[in-house]
């Protein structure tokens, strides 16, 4: 009856039994390796959460100094009204980057609430916020273009554009479109681009 089901021979048969046994022990010791893998887990679980708090103490650093730095190339733009501030959502659960959403919230003015920068900002403020968030946190990137950057002013706000675009031109090609004579001075060199209609 035990060769009908296991085997050919007694030797077929007994190697069953072994793999039987090996199995058995296996399932047996399923409940102590589930036991280790929650343990395991829990500890990456908690690692991550601790990494995350970290990392939020940090960002909420950084939104303080940039705020801060933010605010005073605003009013130097022409901007003194305007009110920058980032915001950090807690997620669900950790992820990637973080347990955090980083919002930027903008109001260009006296009363406006804050709301998400990509909806309330215009062209040329920016291009204006660009160039300060450049100023104070830096750029990766060795050329920067700037379209726009002085719709709407001139005057003294059109002076204090030029110097600052010509002080982040001292580390990075910088690129500017512009109207103002005033924004066009401080460049390197300036190139008129004009157009015509013929025949």
């Amino acid at each position: 009856g035990l060769q009908r089901k296991y085997g050919q021979d007694a030797a077929e048969i007994l190697e069953y039994a072994a793999a039987l046994e090996a199995e058995q022990q296996q399932l047996e010791q399923a409940d102590d390796e589930i036991g280790r893998l929650q343990q395991v887990v829990t500890a990456l679980e908690d690692g991550l959460a601790s990494s995350a708090a970290q990392l939020t103490a940090l960002r909420l650093e950084a939104a303080a100094r940039l705020e801060a730095g933010l605010a005073d190339y605003l009013e130097q733009l022409g901007m003194a009204a305007a009110r920058f501030e980032v915001r950090l959502e807690p997620l669900d659960a950790p992820g990637r980057s973080g347990s955090d959403r980083v919002q930027f919230l903008f109001s260009a003015n006296p009363g406006e609430p804050l709301r998400d920068l990509n909806e309330v900002a215009s062209g040329g403020e920016l291009s204006r916020l660009l160039l300060a968030l450049h100023l104070v946190a830096g750029a990766d990137q060795p050329v920067l273009v700037f379209d726009e950057i002085d719709a709407g002013t001139g005057g003294r706000a059109a002076v204090a554009i030029g110097r600052l675009l010509r002080q982040l031109a001292t580390e990075r090609q910088v690129l500017v479109v512009t109207h103002l004579p005033q924004v066009a001075a401080f460049a390197h060199e300036q190139y008129v681009v004009s157009k015509a209609e013929q025949d």
